[in-house]
């Protein structure tokens, strides 16, 4: 399996060489192919080869559910567990984030899979604002949310 991952490295970084060494992407920065090019390249070889290089094998399918079951037991902890203000909290706007945590087993990419949490993280910065407070959740503030977030969504494949 790791061997097949390598594989795949190296047919993407061969292939955006040769993007790179093409007529056609001559005159773009380097910031514009990954943006153009690159991102597309990963996508499609990612989204063709998802099933057999990444497909979860007995172990690791073992090892998903014991973390989901791990996960499970901490349903228990409650926002104030984790000192959340009263301020920051907002059932809908953390459940959102919830529903949007349980779709990264959907996504095959790495940036689609950093789309969705960037999603989550919008979806609790929300939460003052829904609730008329306009302070800004600052660092702090916002990790324990997300780790309550996270264990109410339970999202299935993290391994």
């Amino acid at each position: 399996r790791e061997e097949a991952k390598e594989t795949v490295a190296d047919l993407v970084a061969r292939t955006e060489e040769r993007i790179m060494q093409h007529p056609l992407w001559a005159g773009l920065s380097e910031e514009e192919l990954e943006e153009d090019a690159f991102e597309c390249l990963e996508r499609y070889v990612t989204a063709r080869l998802h099933t057999r290089i990444f497909a979860a094998d007995l172990e690791t399918r073992m090892r998903d559910g014991q973390l989901r079951m791990r996960i499970s037991r901490l349903r228990f902890i409650t926002p104030d567990h984790l000192d959340i203000t009263p301020a920051h909290r907002h059932p809908e706007a953390w459940e959102e984030a919830a529903a949007t945590l349980r779709r990264l087993s959907d996504k095959d990419t790495p940036l689609e899979k950093l789309e969705i949490v960037l999603l989550a993280a919008q979806q609790i910065h929300s939460a003052p604002g829904r609730n008329g407070v306009e302070d800004a959740i600052c660092a702090d503030d916002f990790l324990p949310i997300l780790v309550y977030v996270a264990l109410q969504a339970n999202p299935p494949d993290l391994q």
